[in-house]
Parts: structure tokens; sequence; C-alpha cells
């Protein structure tokens, strides 16, 4: 980010990380923020440049609402601040790490977290003399301890120090006057770091471009039940059920209707399915009754036909002509 002419920005395996949301805050003008992915387990740097080139300046890390320490920077130069020194030859880099949290109820309201997930960057003028001094090995940063599992912070990332890194040796620091008391800082920085899968949940990042967004599936419009109470044997019609709930159940990408959503997942699916093998079961017991009942009364209503007894007239040889006469009762 840049600001009145000054540049800061968090770096991680020597890249820049990418900035979000990037805005003025405040109605000073002299603060600006933005956000930034952070990923457990990777150390990162803070980096700056003065681009006004007119005054030494001095740069103030503050890391989760914690001051760490201030690095001068001579006009037109630049810096950086990758840990905390803990004795003359070594030094532990900032690393981002998971918050842990508890369930300890005395830690309800013991501690604010309101900069937790902040990295902010104070760009002051100071004096070109400075003074040097005996450094002290007692760090003013302490990586932030549990909260409790309550608190809106949980999830998100914190900073921590890494293992000792070999580095040249040092014993003394230096000591800057402000230009001017009164002016305090000329420019801030703010980071707000988060995972990466959180900012993207919150829509501050977007999604990849080959990542698709979760799709409900739902029947279509022209669905009709009906359509599959069809003559056949039961396993048929089953299989035509099941050929059914397959294709509603493939990978077609069905466009929701977010209003109203008919089936949320598989068990609604089945659920229906259910539905309607009992509504086929009550169907064909019905027409089994009806069938019943038809011929119940088909019988019942046939005309018996009388027969009477062959007579000898009525018999005949094979090659004899039959004479019927029709005035016999």
């Amino acid at each position: 980010m840049q600001l009145k002419g000054y540049e800061v920005w968090i770096s991680c395996n020597g890249k820049p990380l990418a900035e979000y949301c990037v805005q003025p805050e405040g109605s000073d003008g002299k603060t600006i923020a933005c956000f930034v992915p952070s990923e457990c387990g990777k150390s990162f740097v803070i980096e700056w440049r003065d681009h006004v080139k007119q005054s030494h300046l001095r740069f103030v890390t503050n890391l989760d609402g914690k001051e760490v320490g201030g690095n001068r920077c001579i006009p037109g130069g630049k810096g950086h601040r990758e840990g905390v020194r803990t004795n003359p030859t070594t030094r532990k880099p900032f690393k981002f790490a998971n918050l842990l949290t508890t369930d300890d109820e005395e830690e309800v309201g013991m501690t604010s977290h309101e900069k937790l997930g902040e990295i902010m960057v104070g760009v002051s003028r100071i004096r070109a003399e400075y003074r040097s001094v005996q450094r002290s090995w007692n760090p003013k940063f302490h990586p932030t301890g549990a909260v409790h599992e309550r608190s809106k912070k949980a999830g998100a990332h914190c900073v921590t120090l890494g293992e000792d890194r070999r580095i040249p040796t040092s014993r003394i620091q230096t000591r800057s006057t402000p230009l001017n008391p009164r002016e305090g800082d000329v420019a801030r920085f703010i980071f707000r770091y988060r995972p990466l899968a959180l900012l993207q949940a919150q829509g501050i990042v977007p999604l990849p471009e080959d990542v698709k967004p979760v799709v409900v599936k739902t029947c279509p419009d022209d669905f009709d039940e009906s359509s599959i109470l069809v003559s056949g044997s039961r396993s048929s019609r089953k299989r035509r059920i099941d050929a059914l709930s397959h294709e509603y159940d493939s990978d077609q990408d069905v466009k929701p209707d977010v209003s109203s959503v008919a089936v949320n997942d598989e068990s609604d699916l089945e659920g229906m399915k259910s539905q309607l093998l009992a509504q086929l079961h009550t169907v064909e017991r019905a027409i089994k009754r009806r069938k019943t009942d038809g011929t119940a009364r088909v019988s019942s209503t046939r005309t018996r036909v009388k027969t009477e007894p062959r007579t000898a007239s009525l018999r005949r040889r094979p090659s004899e002509r039959v004479v019927i006469d029709l005035t016999l009762e």
C-alpha cells in the first residue's frame, strides 16, 4: 500500500502478499487499510520504502495490538523487519499461526482482542542525529495466548515467533528524536490478515475461475409424478423410478431457485422415491380391487342358456337330412 509517498507491504517467501479492499480510514487522511491472506506456519517480513526523500523516518511496528519496535530509514531509503532479537547473535522470525482457544470462563473479558489479526506500521519523521544505547534483550512483543472459544476471533490466525536464526552480532541500538513532537504519525498502514478461505467466504477475495460454486440439485419444473404411474410389472415401474432418480442425481448443473428449493440433498430425494413407491402400491391395490369387483359383477349378470335333452327325432345318421319344425314349442 502507498500513502503520502510512503509504501509498506508484507512479503512471504520473498513475494508480496496480495492486498484486497484497500481503502482509507479515519477522517485525518493518515490511515489506509487492507486485507491480506495469511497461511499458518508461514514466516513473513514487513517491508517499506520512502518515495518522498525529504526526511529521516522511523517505522514503528505493532502486531496484534502490541508494539514490537521501530526502525530508522534514511531519506529515499528502504528497510524491513522480520522478527525479534533474542540475544546478540539470534533472532526469532514472525510467523502466522492458528489462534488457540480455551473454555476457561476466566479468560472472558480479561484481555482485549480488538487488535487481534492486525499488523500496523506507523511512519513518523525524526531528526537526522541519533544516539546509540545498549540493546535490551527483553522483547516487547509476546505472542497472543489462548482466547475463549466463544470469542469472535476464534478460528482466525495470530502472529507468533519461529525458531531462533543466527544473524550478525549486534549489541547496540539507536534512539531517535521526533522532528516535531506534536506531529505524530504522518502515515499509518493497517494490514488485516485472515486465512484465505475465510476471506473467500466473506466475499473479500474472489473465488478462482476454475472453482465452480456449490449448486443445489432440484427437480425440473416439468417433472410429473403421474408420468411414472404407468402399466407394467412392479419391478419395471421400480426400475423406471430408479432411472428417474438417477437422472436427477446426475452431474447436470441445474440452476437453483433460492426462493423455494424442493430437494436439498440425497435424503430428500430418497424420501420422494419412497412416497412415489407408496403411491404406486396404493394404485395397484385399487386396480386389483376394481378388477375383482368387475369380474364378480360380470359373473352375476351373465345369462344362463337353457339346454334341452336331445330327442330321438333329432338323432340322425350322418347321411340323413334333418328338418326342424320351428312351430314346435
